[in-house]
């Protein structure tokens, strides 16, 4: 079989066949393919530019001036101090609330040991530190004929601490036995030896009784006058041959610098 030679005519027919069909070819890769193309040059783009802009964005942003730093400093102090001056709040509310459960258990107690004729309940308003030394300042609303009970004697917690030594208005003033110079009979010891009571001042005591009288730290001094309510506690003995006595330091058993009721009885 001889070869076959296209025609001058078939050729050309021939070539425009195959240019129509690759430019059918081109043209669905272009639809379909450039779009994608496009996304990812553009993402490309973007991921190497954005950098860039970050660092230019960073650049551009104010530096935190001394003016910041003042003004970041006077929040920081203003919020400190909002935070002290609530929890000082909750602590004031706190020590407040305790001590009025110690109020109030003091107040039952009273009110148990006298069911039948409560004594009377006087407020302290100034305590030694607050008032002159060894004497506190008391409220005598409501108290009758509060002129008429000068010299009575005052007590708390059972123990007797003093006397009404005068009454102005609403206003009274308690001596307490520990002033300093005050004099008061008391008895101590095992053989209740009788002696004076001496105040020293700040709640303490001195009294000298016979060298040979039974006596001990811890013991109680009585006060007769006071219904034989205990007084003071002997807190050192010091015996003195040559004098032929024992020389006592003795203190109130309770705290005189922190007393917010006391009872006044006959």
């Amino acid at each position: 079989m001889k070869n076959w030679i296209p025609t001058r005519k078939e050729g050309r027919r021939r070539d425009i066949v195959r240019s129509a069909s690759l430019t059918a070819l081109l043209a669905v890769l272009a639809f379909v393919a450039i779009p994608y193309t496009e996304k990812l040059l553009v993402r490309g783009a973007l991921y190497l530019i954005d950098p860039l802009w970050q660092a230019k964005r960073e650049a551009l942003l104010p530096s935190p001036g001394f003016g910041a730093l003042f003004a970041e400093k006077a929040r920081l102090i203003q919020e400190r101090d909002a935070l002290i001056a609530r929890l000082a709040a909750f602590n004031a509310v706190t020590l407040e609330r305790d001590q009025l459960k110690r109020d109030n258990a003091l107040l039952r107690g009273i009110k148990e040991a006298y069911p039948h004729a409560l004594p009377l309940i006087l407020p302290v308003i100034a305590y030694p530190n607050q008032s002159l030394y060894d004497t506190l300042i008391v409220d005598l609303t409501g108290v009758p004929d509060a002129e008429s009970r000068l010299r009575n004697f005052v007590y708390t917690n059972g123990v007797v601490i003093g006397t009404l030594t005068s009454a102005e208005e609403n206003i009274g003033k308690v001596t307490l036995l520990s002033t300093s110079g005050n004099l008061t009979n008391a008895q101590v010891g095992s053989s209740n030896i009788g002696s004076a009571l001496t105040g020293k001042g700040g709640g303490s005591f001195t009294m000298s009784i016979p060298f040979d009288a039974e006596v001990a730290v811890g013991d109680v001094a009585f006060i007769p006058l006071a219904q034989g309510a205990a007084g003071a506690i002997v807190s050192t003995v010091e015996r003195i041959e040559s004098a032929q006595e024992s020389r006592l330091r003795l203190r109130t058993p309770v705290n005189i610098y922190s007393l917010r009721f006391v009872e006044l009885r006959p």
